[in-house]
């Protein structure tokens, strides 16, 4: 899967289960996400709620540049990307 195919697979799952979608988290709890215009808005990152699609597509391009895999971890503790 490449980088621009990776939107249009979050739209498909997203237009299956409505524009909203309750997502688990890895130390529990569940978080809302909703479909918006440019990417997806989640309901835990404070004030800045807002998820452009290129960041989805930085993160495909991290994971295929490392063999098809990234740490994972909670996004405070910057695992994905380090740098």
């Amino acid at each position: 899967m490449d980088q621009n195919s990776i939107v249009e697979v979050i739209k498909q799952k997203f237009n299956s289960v409505g524009h909203l979608a309750h997502i688990r988290m890895l130390r529990g709890g569940y978080f809302t996400t909703e479909l918006v215009d440019g990417g997806i808005k989640v309901d835990n990152l404070g004030n800045q709620p807002f998820l452009p699609w290129s960041v989805f597509q930085e993160a495909i391009w991290l994971i295929i540049h490392n063999g098809g895999h990234a740490e994972r971890g909670d996004a405070m503790s910057s695992r994905l990307g380090d740098k």
